[in-house]
């Protein structure tokens, strides 16, 4: 069980962010701050598979390192960080692109 709590704060505050990225594009008023990554217009399937490329991956591999070296709660906190960067990003993009 306290395994999934992290995580599922990691895919609730990624989610929001995806999400509001999108809506935010979809306006005509905001443009992707990361360009590189994703294009100055990208659709929402792109933006999903990268994000869950991109956090995903490199979360659940650093969780599973962490963890393998017997630093569990730092490996949850992971989690949660992950999903507190993704909701601060969504609100972020809510508060400035209406």
């Amino acid at each position: 069980m306290n395994w999934i709590v992290p995580y599922l704060a990691l895919t609730a505050g990624q989610t929001l962010d995806a999400a509001s990225t999108h809506r935010a594009l979809t306006s005509g008023r905001c443009v992707e701050a990361n360009a590189g990554i994703y294009g100055r217009a990208p659709n929402v399937t792109r933006l999903i598979t990268t994000k869950a490329a991109v956090m995903g991956s490199s979360t659940l591999v650093g969780a599973w390192v962490l963890k393998k070296t017997g630093h569990e709660t730092a490996a949850r906190r992971l989690g949660y960080i992950g999903g507190i960067a993704g909701a601060g990003a969504g609100v972020w993009n809510l508060k400035t692109c209406k």
